[in-house]
């Protein structure tokens, strides 16, 4: 959609939120940002009571979503390369690495839950299956899982470069960052 003569645009106070929302998405996907600007500013203005640790709850919520969807990522990936590979191969030294990451990702998911005296697995109980896998791939990518400086070494022979693996340290400075961008709303 272009505003072309800004017939829309003066209709933009009308809009129901799912429409406004579709359009905003829109001009955001195609960078159009004076149509992305005209729609926030015609948005209607709502006044909400929210409790104090709403931003808190929704920040714990999305981070604990992110890590849930990348920890079926890597337990996929690691479980796709351990299947096509043999036992000296890139497919291989990949699974390991991936087993690697999954394990730092457990630690640091644990140690930062700890932080906030949360259990790990309390708001995604729901979701059942997907805990029963994740545990299960962790079990498996224990016993596999290449050593921090294993992980450097197949990572410089993968790409010819010193690239430095994540780690726990690392990973739960990233979850504190998501976590507290919306905490501290």
């Amino acid at each position: 959609m272009t505003r072309t003569n800004g017939t829309l645009q003066k209709h933009y106070d009308k809009l129901a939120a799912r429409e406004r929302m579709a359009l905003l998405l829109g001009a955001i996907a195609r960078g159009d940002d004076r149509e992305r600007a005209a729609l926030l500013e015609s948005a209607p203005r709502v006044l909400y009571r929210l409790p104090h640790h709403h931003n808190a709850f929704i920040g714990f919520t999305f981070a604990q979503m992110m890590y849930l969807i990348h920890q079926l990522h890597r337990a996929w990936t690691m479980a796709t390369m351990a299947h096509l590979a043999n036992t000296n191969d890139d497919a291989w030294r990949g699974a390991g690495i991936a087993a690697y990451a999954l394990c730092v990702q457990a630690d640091a998911w644990r140690a930062f839950c700890g932080e906030l005296g949360i259990d790990e697995n309390a708001m995604i109980a729901g979701f059942a299956e997907a805990l029963q896998s994740l545990a299960f791939a962790e079990r498996i990518a224990r016993v596999f899982a290449f050593t921090f400086e294993e992980t450097r070494a197949e990572l410089a022979k993968m790409f010819g470069e010193d690239l430095e693996p994540i780690t726990v340290e690392r990973a739960l400075a990233d979850l504190r960052a998501v976590f507290d961008e919306f905490a501290e709303r």
